[in-house]
């Protein structure tokens, strides 16, 4: 009988923000999509100028927020009100509407931005209107209160700046018993790797290999990564982005369809003695390899012991050919 490969994998939702090093709020809904919001103060807008005894001051800022992932809910908008903490004062936006996924629609990633002024004009009693800047008056601190499918309304702290990783593009390419990827970044903020991750089944995930990041860029980053041992037919990757204080968000899920010629090699058990039967016409070198496409043993052509092999899933590769079986 021909061995198979089932995946019994979990799928962990939760929720965090990135931390100062970061420079950016995340939210992961239940639904399973994930946004990310970026806020930059440009602006202070005093309500006069000269202003002897104080002013009243707005400030103005570009926003950028990514909402990354599916929506297994219901269809809806997801809600941002971010308040930029000058110092001790608070400066408030009422509400950024955006919309979430659609339910039922592939994976997907879209981009926002804009730029506002915030609404809650606080007094400041100083007479510094002419000079004022976000630096100066400290607006470095953000609270973000966020609500839609999947999340109830919440208030997370975080760091005014840009998104940790502004990622422009990811593309994969199926090539003869391979799949390459490719990736591009615009810029970069304490961003310390990318683990790509592999999945049959668009739900399930496998780490399969790690890239790092270029930690603090403002320039045009071109990434790529060659997966060895895909699957014939539909195979699923996204990227896990990891911030240099481990926080990550991910990646939306892109697919690949590969079609190669396994007929070369052929595996068949014999289930009473527990071994393995590998029939190929070629005489290339034949490895037993992990669920990362890491080898762990030779094997022959003929019989081969599976007995010494902890239960697991694996894959038999000779030449281009793979075969995946599961070890009981």
């Amino acid at each position: 009988m021909k061995l198979f490969l089932r995946f019994t994998l979990f799928f962990l939702v939760t929720f965090y923000a990135l931390a100062s090093k970061a420079q950016q709020c995340i939210m992961n809904s239940s639904c399973g999509y994930t946004v990310r919001i970026g806020i930059v103060p440009r602006v202070i807008v005093p309500s006069i100028n000269p202003c002897p005894f104080g002013y009243n001051y707005n400030v103005q800022f570009d926003y950028t927020i990514v909402v990354t992932g599916v929506n297994t809910c219901f269809n809806g908008n997801i809600g941002i009100q971010p308040q930029i903490i000058c110092g001790s004062q608070n400066n408030g936006y009422f509400t950024i509407t955006v919309a979430a996924p659609t339910v039922g629609s592939p994976s997907s990633s879209n981009t926002y931005t804009g730029t506002l002024t915030t609404t809650t004009n606080p007094f400041r009693s100083a007479t510094d209107c002419a000079t004022a800047t976000p630096a100066s008056l400290g607006c470095t601190n953000l609270q973000v209160t966020i609500f839609g499918p999947g999340i109830s309304s919440t208030t997370i702290n975080c760091a005014a700046g840009p998104l940790a990783v502004n990622l422009t593009s990811f593309k994969g390419v199926a090539q003869k018993n391979t799949s390459t990827l490719y990736w591009s970044t615009a810029s970069e903020s304490g961003n310390k790797s990318f683990t790509i991750q592999h999945s049959i089944d668009g739900i399930n995930f496998i780490d399969i290999g790690t890239i790092n990041g270029s930690n603090n860029s403002s320039t045009t980053k071109n990434y790529s990564f060659k997966h060895s041992t895909p699957q014939s037919g539909k195979n699923y990757y996204r990227l896990k982005i990891i911030a240099n204080d481990n926080n990550f968000t991910y990646s939306a899920v892109i697919n690949t369809i590969n079609s190669f010629d396994q007929s070369v090699l052929t595996v068949n058990t014999t289930v009473t003695n527990n071994e393995v039967i590998i029939t190929t016409p070629k005489n290339d070198e034949i490895y037993l390899l992990n669920l990362s496409g890491q080898q762990i043993m030779s094997l022959k052509k003929g019989t081969n012991s599976l007995l010494a092999l902890p239960a697991g899933m694996y894959f038999i590769k000779a030449g281009a050919a793979v075969v995946k079986i599961i070890k009981y």
